[in-house]
């Protein structure tokens, strides 16, 4: 049956990873390349056999909340082979207590290389002691919670100075625009952001895909066609006088990526692909761009999404759509690696994705 035949495909790929590994990191020698990954590996390896030394006595290891493993196996050679110290930013109201998933990264951080005797003097009960001021607006709609913005601005910013120490926390990313345009007028210069915007929340998303559907169909998945049709896209902004700055630099990374995967599809013409697989790729891996939307300002209200937050302190925090639909913002991932594997080895499981975003929402609470 078509489960049986799942699992025995399942296998068949199964056992053979360890040997596609094995071949893509030699191919990926041969061409003196490396991915982030494999980088962290070699520094570590060199680091341990001596291959690599540091020219100081002291290291200070701060900012830092996740680590996988090989970073803990830097973090532990530097330990044994220099004076390190390790600062690590928590608060006990997580951090001694074992039920609570904000801690879970900083409860084995601890264990494994404590905290600096530096930070003695300093509280980490702020949470428990310090008396916050914590509102929780109720919204029916998520984008009738945006008409609170402005009267939160002119209620907490008080002066030039407070502006600095304001952010505006957006879980759900694709209200960057309705968030821009509620802002009040005299709030529109002085507003810093710090995030991406979902290129699939955009019309030219949809255009782009249709149109590279439409050649995936009539079997013209060409250089040659790709080219054409982003270049009639490009030409188009041209010829209409639209600003199409935005638009131009996403289509060069796009372009970039298709013409990688078209090269990867004429290397393996002997595996026959059908069109709806080259489509599923094509539309995860446009979904996957963001448009980086930064402003060129340091000054002023900071408008940025939870994960960018980290190691940012503000004195007043609005935290937009905090629900159970965007908080914790988990996907779901499709892997050959199942979930009993992650979990046992400490992989990127749920519950760790999930203890990601609960630590970051504390630390907001500890040093607001």
């Amino acid at each position: 049956n078509d489960e049986s035949s799942m699992r025995k495909n399942f296998v068949k790929v199964w056992n053979n990873l360890y040997e596609i590994y094995q071949q893509f990191n030699e191919l990926l020698d041969e061409h003196n390349l490396a991915y982030s990954g494999k980088m962290y590996r070699e520094f570590a390896r060199r680091l341990e056999q001596g291959e690599i030394t540091l020219s100081c006595e002291k290291v200070k290891i701060i900012g830092f909340s996740v680590l996988n493993k090989v970073e803990k196996k830097i973090f532990r050679l530097l330990k044994e082979q220099y004076t390190t110290d390790f600062y690590w930013d928590y608060d006990n109201y997580y951090a001694t207590n074992d039920k609570n998933e904000a801690g879970i990264f900083i409860r084995e951080n601890i264990v494994l290389f404590p905290q600096s005797n530096d930070l003695k003097d300093v509280s980490f009960d702020n949470i428990t002691n310090k008396k916050q001021q914590i509102n929780i607006i109720s919204s029916p709609y998520e984008t009738t919670s945006l008409a609170y913005i402005g009267m939160w601005l002119k209620e907490v910013v008080t002066s030039e100075s407070v502006l600095n120490t304001t952010a505006i926390v957006l879980n759900d990313e694709s209200l960057i625009p309705l968030v821009i345009k509620s802002l009040p007028v005299e709030y529109k210069g002085k507003i810093n952001i710090t995030m991406g915007y979902p290129f699939n929340q955009t019309w030219l998303y949809n255009e782009l895909l249709a149109d590279l559907y439409a050649l995936v169909d009539k079997g013209e998945f060409s250089k040659q066609k790709v080219f054409d049709t982003i270049k009639h896209i490009v030409d188009s902004f041209t010829d209409s006088k639209k600003d199409g700055l935005w638009q131009v630099a996403i289509l060069k990374k796009i372009s970039e990526m298709l013409l990688a995967f078209i090269d990867m599809l004429d290397k393996i013409k002997d595996v026959k692909i059908g069109g709806d697989i080259i489509k599923s790729v094509l539309k995860k891996e446009l979904s996957a761009f963001s448009l980086d939307i930064i402003s060129d300002g340091i000054d002023g209200v900071q408008l940025m999404g939870m994960l960018e937050t980290r190691s940012l302190d503000f004195e007043n925090v609005l935290m937009l759509s905090t629900d159970d639909d965007n908080l914790p913002k988990l996907s779901r991932e499709v892997s050959f690696i199942p979930y009993s594997f992650r979990k046992a080895y400490d992989m990127g499981s749920v519950e760790r994705k999930s203890g990601v975003f609960a630590y970051y929402f504390y630390r907001l609470l500890q040093h607001t």
